[in-house]
C-alpha cells in the first residue's frame, strides 16, 4: 500500500515537473517576444526621431524661403514705388 502511494507521488510529481518545464519553455518564449518587441520599438523610436530631424529641417528650409519671400516683396515694393516716382515725374 506504502509502495502504491509512493509510485503515485512519484508519478505526479514527474507529471509536475513536466509541467514546470513547460511553463518555463513558454516563459523563455514570452521572453523572446518580449526582447523583439523591445527591438521593434527602439527601432521605431529611431525612425521617429529621424523623422523629426526632416521635419525640423524642413522647418528651416521654408523659414528660409519666407525669408527669401519676404526679401523679394520689398524689392517690388521699391521697384513699384520709383515706377510710382517716375510716372508722377513725367506728368509734371
Amino acid at each position: 500500500m506504502l509502495a502504491k502511494q509512493a509510485n503515485l507521488l512519484a508519478k505526479q510529481v514527474n507529471l509536475l515537473a513536466k509541467h514546470v518545464n513547460l511553463l518555463a519553455k513558454h516563459v523563455n518564449l514570452l521572453a523572446k517576444q518580449v526582447n523583439l518587441l523591445a527591438k521593434h520599438v527602439n527601432l521605431l523610436a529611431k525612425q521617429v526621431n529621424l523623422l523629426a530631424k526632416h521635419v525640423n529641417l524642413l522647418a528651416g528650409q521654408v523659414n528660409l524661403l519666407a525669408k527669401q519671400l519676404n526679401l523679394l516683396a520689398k524689392k517690388v515694393n521699391l521697384l513699384a514705388n520709383n515706377e510710382s516716382g517716375l510716372m508722377s515725374n513725367k506728368t509734371w
